[in-house]
C-alpha cells in the first residue's frame, strides 16, 4: 500500500481549516452572548416611530438615531439625550407645539418625577413637569406630585377647595387638615391659583 505525499497534505490542510472554523465560530457565538440587546420603543417627533433592538449600554441619542433622526417639529429641550436606556422602555419626543415631555421607564407606577425631563403616566394621563400645581383646579393625581402631598391630604386640598369656593391665596393651602407651614414652604414654589 502506498501513501501519497500529497494525500497527506491534503489531509493536514483539512484538518487545519475544520479547526480554525470551529475557532471562529466559537468566537462569534460568544461574542453573541457577550452583547445584550434591549427592546425599546421610541414614539412622536422622529422619522421612523416604532420599536427597537438596541445594545445594552445605549442611549436616547443613539435611539433617536436607529429611528432615522427628528422631524423638525421635534422639541428635545427637557430630554435627557445622555440618559442609558434599559430593557422595555418607551421614549416619547414631543413637538414643539406640545408642553408635555415624556419619558416613561418599564414598570412605573409610582408619581415620583425624575429630574432629567421626564415623567410618569398616571392613570393614563400624562402629568407635565413644567407647569405649577394650580390649587383651585388641579385633580388628586396633579396635587399629589407635590412634595409631601399623598392620596389623602390631595383629598382633603379638593374638599377645602370645593367647601371655600376655591382658594383666594396660596398661602391658604395651610389652613387645610394637615398642611402646615413647612410643608407649604416646601411646595411654595410650585403652586399657582
Amino acid at each position: 500500500m502506498y501513501i501519497y505525499l500529497g494525500d497527506i497534505v491534503k489531509y493536514i490542510f483539512n484538518i487545519i481549516i475544520i479547526i480554525l472554523l470551529s475557532g471562529i465560530i466559537v468566537t462569534l457565538y460568544n461574542e453573541k452572548i457577550m452583547i445584550e440587546k434591549y427592546i425599546v420603543e421610541i414614539k412622536g417627533e422622529v422619522i421612523r416611530p416604532g420599536t427597537y433592538r438596541i445594545n445594552k449600554g445605549d442611549r436616547i441619542s443613539d435611539l433617536i438615531n436607529y429611528s432615522g433622526g427628528l422631524t423638525n417639529n421635534a422639541n428635545t429641550s427637557n430630554i435627557n439625550m445622555s440618559k442609558k436606556l434599559n430593557d422595555e422602555d418607551v421614549v416619547i419626543i414631543s413637538s414643539v407645539t406640545d408642553t408635555k415631555i415624556v419619558y416613561v421607564e418599564n414598570n412605573c407606577s409610582c408619581p415620583v418625577i425624575k429630574p432629567i425631563g421626564c415623567i410618569n403616566i398616571l392613570n393614563n394621563e400624562i402629568v407635565n413637569l413644567t407647569s405649577k400645581v394650580s390649587l383651585n383646579s388641579a385633580t388628586k393625581e396633579e396635587l399629589m406630585q407635590l412634595n409631601g402631598i399623598g392620596e389623602s391630604k390631595a383629598l382633603e386640598i379638593i374638599k377645602y377647595r370645593e367647601e371655600n369656593n376655591g382658594f383666594k391665596s396660596i398661602d391658604e393651602i395651610t389652613n387645610v387638615k394637615g398642611i402646615g407651614k413647612s410643608l407649604y414652604e416646601k411646595n411654595k414654589h410650585n403652586l399657582t391659583l
